[in-house]
């Protein structure tokens, strides 16, 4: 029996021995210790790859874009590319000419070529093309500032344009969303211009002109028409030609015309509007817009808006819809759709903060964000019918990048009560 405890104890004593005989002591080892570490354990086994794989395939195309736009972020910071392509994307004859890209939510993707010094020093001439989503279209022609006497100055252009997919929700600040409508719109104008130096800053305008509208279906078909609401507006069956004549006084003191951190800007206007053959429409336009930029700190700037404008019919004529006041999209109030908001007057006020992200101080470009609140209404009477509670608001924040010629990409996403609505512009 005692023999037999002693063969036992060797045997026990041997087993642990053996794997520890193979094994290097971590203290005196000075090379690699890889091969001592226990095998890399994968990251999903078997059945988790197959449980994952249809979230897989959902994810593996965002993971691409992610990849793809933070290697885009990194080589345009590197080399300028959107600054350098996207504001003057060919360009030859030492500056005289130049092809740039285009977009805009509401007209789509187009190029536009710009002509410089070809009648004088100053003259311009600018061609645009952009085609969008359902047909929308939009051409246009213009040429400025043709020296004609001691600072006296001839604009001359020509638009044609078909939006194919308008809103409409009726007329007063208590339109509902439920009341949607949609229509097209043929819109054709030539006008001539004149302006002329007051000072340093300020331009006195003059522009007569003749415009050419026409109501249609919406396209696609299939959206509400607004031939079919309970009270049509004014304007839809006619083809309305327009001859106008207006006045503008505009000063202009920013310190960079394209980025401004300081100064002003300011435009006070009025216009006359008379159907040129049937004489069932005539109406004028009043109005004025003040930004006023505030450098705060380490190139941070507050940017203060405030718009109003007054349409009024005269001798008993009266005024189609689509030349009334209106509220919503990028130009008024960020987060509701264009013409979300019509009536005779309007009265609006913006307040946008915006930051440096990056920037080159030698080229004047770079990227910056932007936060904003604007706040607005309107009323068939701006002198006595506005009211508090009828103010509708939007909030929300984007990314500008911009070069020494101002900026070149716009996106910005607001809130409202309607939801949120994306702006996207370039050039």
């Amino acid at each position: 029996m005692h023999r037999l405890l002693m063969i036992l104890s060797f045997m026990i004593c041997l087993a642990v021995a053996l794997p520890c005989a193979g094994r290097p002591d971590s203290t005196t080892t000075s090379g690699s210790t890889d091969h001592i570490r226990p095998p890399k354990q994968p990251a999903k086994s078997t059945w988790e790859r197959i449980v994952s794989f249809p979230g897989t395939v959902v994810y593996y195309p965002f993971k691409l874009v992610f990849k793809a736009t933070s290697w885009c972020i990194a080589t345009g910071e590197k080399t300028h590319l959107a600054q350098r392509y996207f504001n003057g994307g060919l360009a030859g004859s030492g500056g005289r000419f130049a092809l740039d890209p285009t977009y805009s939510s509401r007209t789509g993707a187009g190029m536009r070529l710009h002509w410089n010094g070809m009648l004088n020093r100053e003259s311009r001439i600018i061609m645009s093309m952009s085609v969008g989503l359902h047909w929308r279209r939009r051409f246009g022609l213009a040429i400025s500032n043709i020296a004609v006497w001691d600072g006296l100055m001839l604009h001359l252009t020509g638009t044609w344009q078909l939006l194919t997919n308008e809103a409409y929700y009726g007329i007063g600040p208590d339109s509902k969303v439920s009341d949607e409508a949609r229509y097209g719109h043929q819109y054709g104008a030539l006008s001539v211009k004149f302006s002329y130096p007051l000072d340093t800053t300020m331009q006195l305008w003059l522009d007569a002109g003749l415009e050419k509208n026409r109501i249609q279906a919406a396209i696609p078909d299939k959206m509400p028409s607004i031939y079919k609401m309970s009270t049509p507006p004014t304007g839809l069956e006619t083809i309305p030609k327009l001859g106008h004549i207006g006045v503008k006084l505009a000063d202009d003191t920013r310190d960079v015309p394209g980025q401004p951190h300081s100064g002003y800007e300011l435009e006070v206007y009025s216009s006359l509007y008379d159907e040129m053959e049937t004489h069932d429409y005539g109406f004028f336009q009043l109005g004025a817009d003040y930004t006023h930029y505030v450098h705060l700190f380490h190139h941070r700037t507050l940017a203060l808006r405030g718009a109003i404008q007054m349409v009024r019919a005269y001798s008993a004529r009266t005024i189609p819809f689509y030349y009334l006041s209106e509220l919503g999209y990028r130009e008024t109030i960020r987060g509701f759709e264009r013409g979300r908001f019509h009536d005779r007057d309007r009265l609006f006020i913006t307040s946008e903060y915006r930051f440096p992200i990056r920037r080159n101080a030698y080229s004047r470009s770079g990227y910056d964000g932007l936060l904003f609140i604007d706040v607005g209404q309107v009323t068939p009477n701006l002198l006595g019918q506005i009211k508090i509670d009828r103010f509708q608001p939007g909030v929300g924040g984007g990314v500008l990048i911009y070069d020494k010629n101002g900026v070149v990409i716009r996106a910005e996403i607001g809130f409202s009560k309607d939801g949120f609505r994306t702006y996207f512009s370039l050039n």
